[in-house]
């Protein structure tokens, strides 16, 4: 199926007022596949249009797409509709926002620590190991079997900052469910 009559997929930034956030919208932003729909930072960023909200720290300019996107907080019920949250948290954060997300029937792509050492939370470097990835086909076909909805998952992605590798990995890899 062709970029141009796929389902683009919504997507969420986590940490979006930050430096990694901030790198994730930049790959995000003209995606293929992917619709920048929701950006999530502090409460003292929430209710502003992402432009007014972000000290923007990144060698290109701000895409288009999210400066007049509202920020709101990092809660799940605020990204319920999106297919896929990057979370680009500090890691003294992340570990309860991505556990309430996950909680919620949400998939996270975490550039954080917190749950990498977990034995199903797969730290995936697409050029080396993206075998890894099973895991979650496995979680998927478990929750399907249990007759759950939607199941939540962390995937800890290293070297996230290759657009390439972040394009073909996501359209490639992650079981829509």
């Amino acid at each position: 199926m062709s970029t141009t009559t796929q389902t683009r997929r919504k997507v969420g930034v986590l940490g979006a007022t930050g430096s990694v956030g901030q790198r994730f919208i930049l790959l995000l932003a003209n995606h293929p596949t992917f619709e920048l729909s929701k950006l999530g930072a502090s409460s003292r960023s929430a209710g502003k249009p992402y432009k007014q909200a972000v000290e923007w720290k990144q060698t290109s300019l701000m895409p288009t797409q999210a400066a007049d996107l509202v920020v709101t907080e990092c809660k799940p019920e605020e990204f319920a509709d999106c297919d896929v949250v990057f979370s680009g948290l500090d890691a003294e954060y992340a570990g309860p926002i991505e556990k309430a997300f996950v909680e919620f029937g949400l998939v996270v792509v975490s550039n954080a620590k917190n749950y990498r050492r977990e034995l199903d939370v797969p730290l995936v470097v697409p050029t080396a190991n993206s075998d890894h990835l099973d895991i979650v086909a496995e979680k998927v076909r478990v929750a399907k079997a249990k007759g759950e909805k939607r199941p939540g998952y962390i995937v800890y992605f290293d070297y996230y900052h290759h657009a390439g590798y972040l394009w073909c990995w996501v359209q490639s890899w992650v079981p829509w469910y």
